[in-house]
């Protein structure tokens, strides 16, 4: 009975990690449209890279504690759950609009169906080189976090928590960088090289940053979860 109870909070501790892992992730795609300016610092990055960086530390906990094999079945899920959001979005924007979505006192000067729809396009619409982008670049950094940190794990024998979070999670954002600058803003957007490698520095700046800055999330996140499951097995 002891070990079932263990089991159904471990369950359920990993079902709201992986959960969370996957909404941030999908808020993440949605929020990658808008480039805006850092306040004080002359630096642009998505919205999406507010949220990004979470995922990382997510998958750095649950490989900490669930092992290798179950951080790529959250990273698979996240993926599965994007293209769900993308499908359904991409069909929404093709539905014709109702003269009822019409506010007669909106504040933003909206007065027909057509309007309220250019407007929701120009939000929502995602073209194919940030689909390209965005899914190689996740694929690619996620699962080579996990494995690079599942192999430190091994190689410092489970311990320097610090170490393996840090090089795994820099190493990785350095490649979703690279990736998806290269694809997204080179290739398809057409930005100057210059720009994209102001765009790539600035981004990896951002990550590199979270990356050291979540290391005492990582050890309070890994100490909660390890306390949740340890007050089932007392």
């Amino acid at each position: 009975m002891l070990i079932m109870n263990h089991l159904r909070r471990s369950d359920a501790v990993f079902t709201a990690l992986a959960i969370l892992f996957c909404v941030n992730l999908v808020l993440t795609n949605i929020l990658a449209v808008k480039i805006f300016k850092v306040p004080y610092f002359n630096m642009a990055l998505s919205g999406g890279d507010l949220l990004y960086p979470l995922s990382f530390l997510i998958t750095d906990i649950v490989t900490e504690i669930w092992g290798e094999k179950r951080s790529r079945f959250v990273v698979i899920a996240g993926f599965i759950m994007c293209l769900f959001m993308l499908a359904v979005v991409q069909l929404t924007l093709y539905l014709p609009p109702h003269p009822y979505w019409v506010s007669p006192e909106n504040s933003f000067g909206l007065t027909t169906p057509e309007e309220y729809q250019n407007a929701f396009t120009s939000v929502f619409h995602v073209g194919g080189f940030l689909v390209v982008a965005s899914s190689a670049a996740y694929l690619t950094s996620q699962l080579v976090d996990i494995r690079l940190f599942q192999f430190l794990k091994n190689l410092t024998t489970g311990r320097h928590l610090w170490l393996r979070n840090n090089a795994s999670t820099i190493l990785s954002q350095t490649i979703d960088s690279l990736i998806f600058t290269t694809i997204y803003f080179f290739l398809g957007v057409g930005l100057e090289f210059s720009a994209c490698v102001h765009m790539f520095l600035y981004m990896l700046a951002f990550k590199t940053a979270f990356a050291l800055i979540d290391t005492p999330l990582c050890y309070l996140g890994v100490s909660i979860v390890r306390g949740q499951l340890r007050e089932v097995a007392a």
